[in-house]
C-alpha cells in the first residue's frame, strides 16, 4: 500500500503534479487560459515550499479563494497523484535532487509552456452567435506583453507574424466573460472600426481566439496621453513647456474635437472623453482612444449626411447609463438621463478648461458630490489662473461648452470646433497684424534717425 496523499503532496515531485493537475482543471473548466496557468506555474518554480499552487493563484488574483480551494480539494481527492497530461512529464524534468530547481533553463521553460498550450481550452459559451471566424493567436499573433487592464478588457502588445508589425490586441477579461459583456465588446470593436478618422485609433482585425473568446486588434499607440502632457506643464517640466505652447495645445484640442464631431455625424457619442483617453505623439499625431463606453444615439448628431454606424448585435441602442469618469461627466450623464452630442461637448469643455488652467475644474469623484460641485459653480478660467493670461474669447468658448444645461451648450462638436478654429484664425491674424505693426514702428524709427542724421550734415 502506497503512502497517504498528504505525504505525497509534501514531496517536490508531488507538489508539481498537484499544481499541474489544478492548472489543467482550471483551463478545462474555462476559469483560466493556458497562458495564465503557464506563467503561474513558472512563478511556482521559485515559490517557497510551504506555498501551494492554489495559494499562488489567490495571491496573483487569478482565481477567487473559493474556486481555488475547491480545485485544490478535488486535486487531492483519493484517486492517486498520477500525471494527467504530458505537461506533468516535462515539469518533472525541473525537479532535481529532491527539490524544485530555483532556476529553469529557457529550453525547459518553453517546453512547459508548449505542453500547457496543448491542453484543450473550452470553447466560449457566448461566442457562437457572433459569426466571427476563428484566428489562432499562436499562429497569427505572438504575445509580447500585457499593456494594461481596465473596465472589462485586457490589452496586450502582440506581434503580427504575417505583416511583421506590433499591434495592440484587446480581449474580454476572464471575470467579465458574460453574454452581455461579450455583446458590448463586439459593439465597441465594430463602432471603433467604422469611425475611420485620422484622429481616432484604427481597428485592424476582429475574430476569435482558439478558445472561442472574441478579440480585436488596433494600432499600438505610441506617445504620451494629454493627461501626462498637462501634468508636465503643471510641474514646469522644461521639455513640456518648450514643446507645448498654448497654440500647440489648442491645435491638439481642435483635432480631438474634430474627431468627436465626426463620431457625432455617424450617430455615436463617446461618453468617456478625458485627457487620459487622448494620445499625443510625434509628427502631429493625436488620437482619441477607448470607445468602450460609446453609445449610438439613434441617428446623426450633426449636420453631416454620413451614414450611422452599424452593429451586428441587436438591442444595444442605449442612451441612458451612468458609466464614465465623474469629473468629466455631464450632469445629465450623472443623473442617468438620456445622453446626446451635447454630453460629449460638456466633457470637451472640461478638457479645454484643464488645457487653459492646467487643473481640472471639478475634483469630486462621487456622483452626488460632483452634482453639488456643479451647483456651487466653478471659477472662470481667468479667475482661477490669472497668471496664465487666458484670452477672454477662449474663456467664453470654454464656459459655453461647460454649461450645466445642455440647451445652453454648443449643439454638437462641429460648432465647438468652428469656435476654436475661429479663435485660432483670429489669433494668427492678430499676431500677424502685431508683427506688421512692430515692423512699421521700426521702419518709422529708422526713417526718423536718417532724417536727423541728414539735418546734422546740412547744419
Amino acid at each position: 500500500m502506497g503512502p497517504p496523499v498528504s505525504q505525497l503532496l509534501e514531496s517536490p515531485a508531488a507538489r508539481w503534479h498537484g499544481a499541474v493537475r489544478l492548472a489543467e482543471l482550471a483551463v478545462r473548466r474555462g476559469l483560466l487560459n493556458s497562458a495564465q496557468v503557464g506563467e503561474a506555474l513558472l512563478a511556482f518554480l521559485a515559490a517557497p515550499p510551504t506555498q501551494t499552487f492554489a495559494d499562488l493563484l489567490i495571491l496573483r488574483q487569478l482565481l477567487p479563494r473559493d474556486q481555488a480551494v475547491a480545485l485544490a480539494v478535488e486535486v487531492v481527492a483519493p484517486t492517486g497523484v498520477e500525471p494527467l497530461t504530458a505537461a506533468d512529464t516535462l515539469l518533472d524534468a525541473t525537479v532535481r535532487d529532491g527539490s524544485v530547481a530555483a532556476s529553469v533553463p529557457i529550453r525547459e521553460r518553453n517546453s512547459v509552456l508548449f505542453a500547457l498550450s496543448a491542453v484543450e481550452e473550452p470553447a466560449s459559451t457566448v461566442s457562437g452567435s457572433w459569426g466571427l471566424r476563428a484566428v489562432g493567436q499562436a499562429e497569427k499573433y505572438q504575445t509580447v506583453r500585457l499593456l494594461g487592464r481596465g473596465g472589462m478588457g485586457e490589452v496586450y502588445e502582440v506581434r503580427d507574424v504575417d505583416l511583421l508589425r506590433h499591434v495592440a490586441l484587446k480581449r474580454v477579461a476572464n471575470d467579465h466573460q458574460r453574454p452581455d459583456m461579450m455583446a458590448r465588446f463586439l459593439e465597441e470593436a465594430q463602432i471603433s472600426a467604422q469611425l475611420e478618422h485620422p484622429n481616432i485609433v484604427p481597428v485592424y482585425d476582429l475574430g476569435l481566439l482558439k478558445n472561442g473568446d472574441p478579440f480585436f486588434t488596433m494600432l499600438r499607440v505610441q506617445g504620451s496621453t494629454l493627461s501626462q502632457v498637462l501634468a508636465g506643464l503643471a510641474r514646469h517640466d522644461p521639455t513640456a513647456v518648450r514643446t507645448y505652447t498654448r497654440e500647440h495645445l489648442l491645435l491638439v484640442f481642435l483635432k480631438v474635437v474634430q474627431a468627436v464631431a465626426y463620431a457625432h455625424a455617424r450617430g455615436v457619442v463617446h461618453c468617456d472623453l478625458k485627457p487620459a483617453n487622448i494620445m499625443v505623439g510625434d509628427h502631429g499625431r493625436v488620437l482619441v482612444t477607448d470607445w468602450g463606453l460609446a453609445r449610438r444615439i439613434g441617428g446623426q448628431a450633426g449636420p453631416s449626411a454620413l451614414p450611422p454606424v452599424q452593429v451586428s448585435v441587436e438591442g444595444q441602442l442605449d442612451t441612458v447609463f451612468t458609466a464614465g469618469t465623474p469629473p468629466y461627466m455631464a450632469p445629465e450623464q450623472i443623473r442617468a438621463e438620456p445622453v446626446d452630442a451635447r454630453t460629449d461637448v460638456f466633457s470637451l469643455g472640461v478638457i479645454l478648461y484643464q488645457v487653459l488652467v492646467l487643473e481640472p475644474p471639478f475634483l469630486a469623484r462621487h456622483p452626488k458630490e460632483l452634482l453639488a460641485e456643479h451647483r456651487r459653480g466653478v471659477p472662470s478660467p481667468r479667475a482661477r489662473a490669472p497668471q496664465r493670461e487666458i484670452p477672454a474669447e477662449l474663456e467664453a468658448i470654454c464656459l459655453r461648452a461647460m454649461a450645466l444645461t445642455a440647451d445652453e451648450r454648443y449643439p454638437n462638436a462641429d460648432e465647438l470646433a468652428a469656435a476654436v478654429e475661429a479663435f485660432l484664425t483670429g489669433s494668427r491674424r492678430r499676431e500677424l497684424a502685431g508683427v506688421r505693426l512692430a515692423a512699421a514702428d521700426q521702419a518709422e524709427e529708422r526713417l526718423a534717425a536718417l532724417r536727423a542724421a541728414r539735418l546734422k550734415l546740412v547744419a
